[in-house]
């Protein structure tokens, strides 16, 4: 589980990078602090559902992050 949160947060901090911002910049779009974005970046914080969520958006990850599972709900990966 370690692994996979570690996994997710350097997805996470890819599509943030691509997206051309800093942890502060998406931080403040997700109105989330920037140390809990860095702790999830690094695997250390899995936060909750809409922290994910609206990231994938944010960052346009269309559903990478937080994708539609079978139920219609998003699910974290």
């Amino acid at each position: 589980m370690a692994e996979q949160r570690k996994d997710l947060g350097r997805q996470l901090a890819g599509w943030r990078a691509a997206a051309g911002m800093t942890q502060a910049q998406l931080a403040k779009r997700i109105c989330y602090s920037r140390s809990t974005l860095a702790n999830a970046e690094t695997g250390r914080d899995m936060s909750i559902r809409g922290f994910w969520c609206d990231a994938d958006e944010v960052v346009g990850a269309n559903g990478v992050l937080f994708p539609l599972g079978q139920d219609g709900v998003r699910h974290p990966v």
